[in-house]
């Protein structure tokens, strides 16, 4: 047992070199919330493990937590405050980790003798409030502009803050509404769905796909509405389905999103969508 701290030790050493890059490509947010979610598995785990030689398992989990917890909450208060207050927050911080350990060592006896009252109960306690701290964490909302080194979240990573995507309400340009919605769910964006077409059916495909969107409704030609919500709106890229792609040459696009790609005033995503759309077809 009297070896069981130095090999979390050794983990925490180890694992220390990967996580900047881990914070770099992922987000120190959900770095940290993965982190603190191995620390709560392994310390559930650990009261409930008879094997000697194998309660060295269950400490990774806490070496790894116990790296994220040295490091990364650093991370996040670099990418949320300018660089004149780093001082105050930095000290803020270590009050956070500091403050905490003082009531523990206070209260803690207090609390397993009246309430706990065993070892396997602690550690189950233990591993329920590393749980809580992970949900916790998924509390906290970046700010607009971030570290570029090393952001909070993914979504400084993808760069997107705003994500248009243009529908008909048909199942074929539906892929494209689910796309969108799955780039703008993994980069914490706000999404616009414009339709020119048919307002009713791409409003219901817009709630059935998705939990937050704003629906915006335009008459004329489909390529002219898309172009000038995303104008209005601000937005950092443009979804839009391939429907129409020309089956003999391959690689035209059809006369809406090609209008779309040359003209727009930021990145545009084309979705594959000719299969659902000879399905389509097909039915009719």
């Amino acid at each position: 047992m009297t070896g069981i701290p130095a090999r979390y030790n050794i983990v925490t050493f180890c694992v220390a070199f990967y996580l900047v890059g881990l914070a770099r490509r992922y987000g120190a947010k959900w770095v940290h919330v993965g982190a603190l979610l191995c620390a709560a598995v392994g310390l559930i785990a650990f009261a409930h493990i008879s094997n000697r030689y194998l309660l060295f398992v269950p400490m990774i989990g806490l070496g790894i937590a116990w790296a994220s917890m040295m490091g990364v909450p650093y991370i996040m208060v670099v990418s949320m405050i300018p660089k004149s207050r780093y001082g105050v927050y930095m000290g803020i911080v270590n009050m956070m980790i500091v403050v905490p350990m003082l009531i523990e060592t206070v209260t803690f006896g207090f609390i397993y003798h009246f309430f706990l009252k065993s070892p396997t109960h602690a550690l189950e306690f233990s591993g329920v409030l590393f749980a809580i701290a992970a949900v916790a964490m998924t509390w906290i909302r970046p700010p607009k502009k971030q570290s570029p080194v090393i952001p909070l979240t993914f979504h400084q990573i993808m760069g997107n803050d705003r994500i248009l995507v243009g529908t008909d309400g048909s199942p074929s340009s539906q892929l494209a509404v689910e796309r969108a919605g799955q780039v703008a769910s993994a980069s914490e964006a706000e999404l616009v769905v414009v339709t020119a077409y048919d307002p009713v059916r791409a409003r219901d495909v817009a709630r059935l796909e998705l939990t937050t969107s704003a629906v915006r409704d335009h008459q004329g030609e489909p390529a002219n509405a898309i172009l000038s919500s995303a104008a209005e709106q601000a937005a950092d890229l443009i979804v839009i389905g391939n429907r129409g792609l020309n089956a003999i040459s391959g690689h035209l696009l059809g006369s809406v999103p090609r209008d779309v790609a040359n003209r727009a005033p930021c990145d545009v995503l084309v979705v594959q969508t000719e299969q659902v759309a000879g399905e389509d077809q097909l039915s009719a």
